[in-house]
């Protein structure tokens, strides 16, 4: 799509999401004054996403700024619980599953918001920057596994960065995120989407042919009642001389979020005592004028991800 088409579907996206979130208005501004080529891979984002937010249960480009502005509202109320309560709302991984993972109606919505909100939270669109930066460093021709795909986006840059004889694979628990997922790839990536299988699985479950050169676990930690046997889990399924792309957070309520790390060094701990080393992270405050530590006293999201390999 031509640059002018794309910036023109920006422009209409942001008019209704300023409509629905009227103070979103100077946050964007801002970071995209500072970061403008956030506000290109936002267009280029509509653009592939196109056949996704063209649906009718999505509404065109309003219906997907209504979900945008859903979540928003989804995580101010968990926040507000979670200051009060200073735990995470979410009892358990069958409690997520029931009422967000399992759930259409809460599920889509909420896949779609996250989705936007990479290329228009500053936090969201490091961590997404932090990810092509150590696709880049792997082998295109390997063996390669996505725990949890979302809103397809990481998957899909993935596969636009691999050989056609690349193995990618992809176990997901949610329904919906996997539809997600190939309807992206889909009109995007039709050979790649005909050739990557998807596992409607917990991971904790899933059994590989042969070990991953590469495993992408983007916000799961945060979702499971034990992050240490998760990382256990792809432990075994990660090649020897492999490497594990993680994202996590430290106080960040969400509506299907149930364990909390309260610190960053906790996280450090996990990987550490799950047997992995850190070759690369990154350590993003929401609040980019604030520091870590205020952001610890004052129990704001603090978002994190690694690349790692196995200790030797």
């Amino acid at each position: 799509m031509p640059d002018n088409m794309a910036s023109s579907l920006v422009d209409s996206f942001l008019s209704s999401v300023y409509a629905s979130v009227p103070s979103q208005q100077k946050k964007v501004t801002a970071f995209y004054a500072a970061t403008p080529e956030a506000r290109e891979e936002l267009g280029v984002f509509l653009s592939i996403y196109q056949p996704v937010w063209q649906q009718t249960e999505i509404g065109g480009l309003e219906g997907l700024a209504k979900a945008y502005a859903r979540m928003l509202d989804e995580v101010m109320l968990c926040r507000k619980d979670f200051m009060r309560s200073g735990t995470y709302s979410m009892a358990s991984q069958a409690d997520a599953f029931e009422h967000v993972y399992n759930n259409h109606d809460q599920m889509l919505p909420y896949m779609l918001g996250l989705a936007v909100s990479q290329y228009l939270w500053q936090s969201h669109y490091q961590i997404l920057s932090f990810f092509k930066r150590c696709v880049s460093v792997q082998n295109p021709s390997g063996r390669f596994l996505e725990v949890g795909s979302g809103h397809g986006i990481f998957l899909n840059y993935l596969a636009g960065k691999t050989s056609p004889g690349a193995v990618i694979e992809v176990v997901d628990i949610s329904s919906v995120s996997i539809a997600l997922s190939k309807n992206l790839l889909a009109a995007t990536n039709p050979d790649a989407a005909k050739r990557i299988p998807f596992f409607e699985s917990d991971i904790a479950h899933y059994k590989a042919q042969k070990p991953y050169d590469f495993i992408v676990m983007g916000e799961v930690l945060e979702h499971v009642e034990s992050p240490s046997a998760v990382l256990q889990s792809l432990k075994v399924l990660l090649s020897e001389n492999g490497s594990l792309y993680v994202t996590t957070c430290v106080n960040c309520p969400a509506i299907d979020h149930v364990y909390l790390f309260n610190h960053v060094d906790e996280i450090r701990a996990l990987i550490s005592s799950a047997g992995f080393t850190i070759a690369d992270e990154v350590v993003i405050p929401s609040e980019e004028s604030k520091s870590l530590e205020y952001h610890v006293k004052h129990k704001l999201d603090i978002l994190y991800a690694a690349l790692l390999k196995k200790a030797k």
